[in-house]
């Protein structure tokens, strides 16, 4: 053999096992997430920067809560689940937000409950009544009776840091078992970054993500609602392709049923309002993020519904999802729930009745079949920067002549029929197309009348 080439046989040979003899790394458990999760948090405690900001701590959390998630009947779930509500406790003397000691009461709860041979349940029962004993002394403080602080606090700590507190050994066996399987772990993933680092010697480097071409800005979310109908608009500088999707609520992870929109070769504006609160009986609200580098994702939490439709509009481009609920009626080439389209079924056949007598004037006539009308909304055409047709003579402009014609006509319905009148607008001001339609769609009108002139200049 020559031994000069020995270096290079070594080499292959440590390629070809790295190769055929490791298996990949599997995905990281609940036990290891928990370690990651420890060993991040006493860094954090470390950085007095870091500490002076909420987003930090929340981060904390969320990685114990991760662990939790991961395996929530794993030997370290209650370990998880206990840190999580301890650091919301730390966080909420820091903050004094009542919605972190809310958080911490709620997790620390939980334990309780669902680890109730744990250790981690003294520990947890022992925040809480800090808790207790703090609000406890705070109301007996609002009454006028004299406390002795420093003893309260002396018990206080008594309780939550009681030397005598036992100690299981099945406790700490546990914890020797799972960091061995952790060291473990670590050891192949060693040896698998090794065999990586070798195969990319081969590999050529990652090509740069391509530049977008003219992409579609996403400038705005816009809402209008009633009880029984909602309208969504997300408003865009130009158009653009995008698919939709119904997903289930996932009752495990605290997610309702929602709907996405995906926009493609589209980028979220600078400055837009990516979450709308909407709270009414259909929809919890809607939120938008720049989903990959070169798509928008749109989703409405949704709280329940009987059907959607979701169309787009063009000049300026926007899309509109329109969401009914139990009580609104069936709308054609709306999707329900099991994704099917749904044409409309007319819930009962109105048939006016019929002018047999003579005697019965036009105008009584009209009357007769306005009795199945209740709410009427006048729609005048243009208005503010969209003038209309210009008129004969000078100054006078389309949108306020029609402006003038809707308003008299409100009046004459309300004096002769007695219906109920609602104007989409009543001033000089512009309306979008999808405006003037929300605003009868939100109002339960069953008429609509839109007044235009067909031409208000001489031939």
């Amino acid at each position: 053999m020559n031994f000069k080439n020995f270096p290079i046989y070594c080499a292959i040979l440590v390629f070809s096992l790295a190769i055929f003899h490791i298996p990949e790394s599997p995905a990281q458990t609940g036990e290891q997430k928990f370690y990651a999760a420890q060993a991040y948090y006493f860094k954090f405690l470390n950085d007095s920067e870091k500490i002076k900001y909420r987003d930090n701590w929340l981060v904390c959390i969320n990685k114990f809560q991760d662990a939790y998630r991961t395996n929530p009947s794993g030997s370290l779930a209650a370990a998880s689940l206990y840190m999580a509500g301890k650091i919301y406790r730390d966080l909420y003397r820091n903050s004094g937000k009542k919605s972190d000691k809310q958080e911490s009461i709620d997790i620390l709860t939980r334990v309780v409950r669902r680890f109730p041979k744990s250790d981690y349940r003294k520990k947890a029962e022992n925040i809480l009544a800090v808790f207790s004993d703090a609000k406890s002394s705070k109301k007996l403080s609002s009454q006028n009776v004299p406390i002795k602080k420093k003893k309260l606090f002396k018990n206080i700590e008594k309780r939550a840091y009681t030397k005598n507190e036992p100690r299981l050994k099945t406790r700490n066996e546990i914890f020797k078992k799972s960091k061995a399987r952790y060291k473990a772990s670590l050891k192949n993933k060693k040896s698998d970054s090794m065999a990586k680092l070798i195969a990319k010697k081969n590999k050529e480097p990652a090509k740069p993500l391509p530049p977008l071409v003219n992409p579609t800005t996403i400038e705005g979310l816009r809402v209008w609602s009633n009880p029984n109908y909602t309208r969504i608009v997300v408003d865009a500088d130009k158009g653009t392709s995008y698919t939709h999707k119904l997903l289930k609520s996932d009752f495990s992870h605290n997610r309702p049923q929602r709907l996405y929109i995906d926009f493609y070769n589209s980028i979220l504006g600078k400055n837009i309002k990516t979450v709308i609160p909407i709270d009414d009986d259909l929809l919890i609200g809607a939120r938008a993020g720049q989903r990959t580098y070169d798509s928008v994702r749109v989703v409405i939490d949704i709280k329940s519904f009987k059907t959607y439709k979701i169309f787009s509009l063009q000049n300026p481009f926007r899309t509109i999802i329109d969401v009914w609920g139990s009580n609104a009626r069936t709308v054609a080439g709306a999707y329900g729930p099991g994704k099917k389209k749904i044409y409309p079924v007319p819930a009962h056949k109105y048939e006016p009745p019929k002018n047999t007598d003579p005697n019965i004037s036009p105008h009584d006539l009209a009357r007769q079949l306005a009795l199945g009308v209740h709410t009427i909304v006048i729609d005048p055409g243009h208005g503010g920067h969209d003038t209309g047709a210009p008129g004969y003579f000078r100054g006078v402009k389309e949108k306020n002549i029609v402006l003038q014609i809707a308003k008299r006509l409100a009046r004459k319905i309300r004096r002769e029929l007695g219906c109920k009148v609602i104007m989409t607008r009543n001033s000089d001001r512009f309306l979008s197309l999808e405006e003037r339609t929300a605003i009868a769609n939100t109002k339960n009108a069953d008429l609509f009348i839109s007044i235009l002139l067909l031409s208000c200049c001489s031939v």
